[in-house]
């Protein structure tokens, strides 16, 4: 039997896109026939906007995404057959390669309600999926969450590694890379301030935060820490010695210059949107 015909044998009709009067279809990479209506994409979708003509079903249309991929995207198309007060679908429960199989997807079409649902729950991702999340919204250019992104992606233990595994799109691992190594510099610019102007400053403090210092080498994203309101600072105070001011060393006048000087370090690491590769 030719190949090309056992593979149609094998296709199978999506149950919740089977229009019998459908004027246009599409066939998932894993052989799922989705047979819709073109008026529909008219109006949801740019990447499908043609002269009514130019919908003229011969043959289905092959898309290299797979079938559940599919059946959320065209759900954000086209309202599923008998269906009343239709909401799109829910993303916040979707599996994590799911919901970013179909975010890609998305833009790739450009369907607009699957597109907006998809940016709007990235946010709520970037703890725990920063650099997927950070891998889609520097491609597709939405820069506020992707500075985000990046920033939580220095906190995640062994970065540059996850970088290069999950950074695949053009020229986002560069970028990336560049940002890692601009907030590696600027703490290691804040230890070296530290270091030289630490005498008088309480020793137990002193020594607590040199080393904290020293951990930004591995950890770039604690030098972020430091950069923080006095009322803040005083969380990291590793110091328990009754009345002791060194919580308050930011108001203390002897040590305000050079922690001002600290301080501005962060405005010389440049924004992902500034990298060029």
């Amino acid at each position: 039997m030719n190949p090309i015909t056992k593979d149609r044998n094998r296709t199978k009709t999506s149950k919740l896109f089977c229009a019998p009067d459908a004027d246009v279809s599409f066939l998932s990479s894993d052989n799922v026939l989705f047979k819709l209506h073109s008026m529909h994409f008219r109006t949801n979708s740019e990447i499908f906007l043609a002269p009514e003509d130019a919908f003229v079903v011969t043959e289905a249309a092959q898309l290299s995404e797979r079938a559940e991929i599919l059946e959320l995207l065209f759900q954000f198309v086209e309202p599923p057959p008998e269906s009343r007060n239709y909401r799109y679908p829910s993303v916040m429960t979707l599996k994590v390669e799911i919901f970013f199989a179909l975010a890609e997807a998305a833009e790739k079409y450009i369907v607009y309600g699957a597109m907006s649902t998809c940016i709007t729950q990235m946010p709520n991702m970037i703890f725990f999926n920063s650099f997927k999340v950070l891998n889609h919204t520097v491609k597709h250019g939405y820069w506020e969450i992707a500075e985000n992104a990046a920033r939580r992606c220095l906190e995640v233990e062994s970065p540059l590694e996850e970088a290069t595994s999950t950074l695949t799109s053009p020229g986002v691992l560069q970028k990336w890379v560049v940002y890692y190594n601009a907030w590696r510099d600027a703490g290691k610019k804040a230890s070296v301030i530290f270091a030289k102007n630490m005498n008088g400053a309480c020793h137990i403090w002193a020594h607590g935060y040199t080393k904290y210092l020293r951990r930004i080498d591995k950890m770039p994203s604690l030098f972020t820490l430091i950069c923080l309101p006095d009322a803040e600072f005083e969380t990291l105070n590793p110091c328990k010695i009754r009345n002791c001011t060194c919580g308050a060393l930011g108001r203390n006048p002897q040590f305000l210059p050079w922690l001002t000087e600290i301080y501005a370090l962060p405005a010389i690491v440049p924004k992902l949107i500034d990298i060029v590769i």
